[in-house]
């Protein structure tokens, strides 16, 4: 990966796979928002390129860039200065560069609890909360509610070990593991407020599949949020519309994490509610749209 784009500051996104990603999208909006004319790369790097691809990063005077799958769990050992949530968690998703030192944060706990609050019109305070996955964004999700004043958060993963080293990592008094088997977590599920998933399961190539058995019985009262975003409507979704529990996709927070990153990289004060749902609202409906006009294209091309 090499750069020659001197005379224009950038921001980068460094994951595998990065075809689908609608970050440029978001980043074109951000920057119409705020007056500037930064250009959002995408970047599928290799394991092995990952730290000469933020050498060069730095080297091309990039503002920062974004980190996603599978290198958020790898990005702290890299850099030169992380975040107290990153230090909690040992997941960055965002990296600021100021004169060549590389600063780690997440935004993805943030951005998941604002996103949530917007879109639910209630918060994980006191609630028991329910996660599939124990990987870089359900350590920041849970860190985040753990802050949030979450009463009890269980993390059930398909390694038990993976699982149990976050607890640990987090708060064992308020964080429990469990395994990924149906007789163990249903029980558990029964008793929380807010079920998350944050496996990729249910993304576009595996959209059938759902980290919960499809015979898993939900309450109304509970909500069901799927951080996966495309398709809009996943497996696990549908599974919590079946038994009458709003429920959510990863959209919304999808935008709020890139509206803190963007923050951090330019140094913009948080704005007041009102600017902040605005913007929100704006930046998700467009979204929404482009997801629903993909889909549907995809509906054409497979009849």
């Amino acid at each position: 990966m090499i750069f020659d784009l001197r005379d224009v500051r950038i921001i980068a996104l460094l994951a595998n796979p990065v075809g689908h990603s609608l970050s440029p999208y978001i980043h074109a909006k951000l920057n119409e928002y705020y007056g500037n004319n930064f250009k959002y790369l995408l970047c599928e790097v290799e394991a092995d390129e990952l730290s000469s691809s933020v050498k060069q990063l730095v080297e091309a005077n990039a503002l920062g860039f974004n980190v996603s799958i599978p290198y958020k769990e790898r990005m702290p050992e890299i850099l030169d200065w992380v975040s107290e949530d990153v230090k909690a968690t040992g997941s960055v998703n965002t990296v600021k560069i100021i004169d060549g030192r590389t600063e780690g944060y997440s935004t993805d706990g943030p951005g998941f609890i604002e996103a949530f609050k917007l879109q639910t019109g209630t918060t994980v305070d006191k609630k028991s909360v329910f996660i599939f996955g124990a990987g870089g964004s359900s350590a920041a999700i849970a860190y985040a509610c753990l802050k949030a004043g979450s009463e009890e958060i269980y993390i059930a993963n398909r390694s038990f070990e993976n699982a149990e080293k976050l607890c640990n990592k987090l708060d064992s008094n308020i964080c429990t593991p469990l395994h990924l088997d149906w007789e163990e977590y249903r029980r558990y599920i029964k008793f929380s407020s807010i079920i998350i998933n944050t496996t990729p399961l249910g993304m576009l190539g595996k959209e059938e599949f759902s980290p919960m058995r499809d015979s898993q019985k939900l309450s109304s009262g509970q909500i069901v949020y799927d951080i996966v975003y495309n398709p809009s409507l996943t497996t696990f979704m549908s599974q919590g519309i079946r038994n009458d529990c709003p429920s959510f996709n990863g959209l919304g927070m999808l935008v709020m994490q890139a509206i803190l990153s963007y923050q951090i990289w330019t140094d913009n004060k948080p704005l007041s509610s009102n600017a902040l749902i605005e913007l929100f609202d704006s930046i998700l409906l467009d979204l929404q749209k482009i997801i629903s006009e993909t889909e549907k294209k995809y509906e054409h091309t497979c009849d």
